[in-house]
């Protein structure tokens, strides 16, 4: 494996890792739904992320829809690093750029179904 291998898999691991975190905050507009329900204060957001879907109002499932694409993207990324005798399924890297463009697809059509609800 080469530098940029190495680079490649360290990029996907990162990738996969915030994926997790992202998709582990999932339950935080559920908590904060029934605690507006319940006329109680919300719990205070313990992390960035959580702030940031506080302020835009994002639904659940628009958050797991975003970490679960990083962590598609990220296995994707661990996968071509990987020598050519451990390659797992995978998209082949010359139709690499469909990953993020369905990712990011995804990701919007979410949030426009969570802004349509709103109304």
């Amino acid at each position: 494996m080469n530098t940029a291998d190495w680079l490649m898999l360290a990029v996907g691991a990162g990738l996969v890792l915030v994926g997790l975190v992202i998709t582990a905050r999932s339950r935080r507009p559920v908590q904060v739904e029934q605690a507006r329900l319940d006329n109680e204060e919300p719990p205070e957001p313990r992390f960035a992320i959580d702030r940031f879907i506080d302020r835009h109002q994002i639904s659940t499932q628009t958050v797991i829809a975003a970490g679960m694409s990083l962590l598609v993207i990220g296995y994707h990324f661990v996968a071509w690093a990987l020598p050519a005798g451990y390659k797992p399924i995978h998209v082949e890297p010359g139709l690499g750029w469909l990953l993020p463009l369905v990712a990011t697809g995804l990701v919007m059509l979410s949030r426009a179904l969570d802004v349509m609800e709103r109304g």
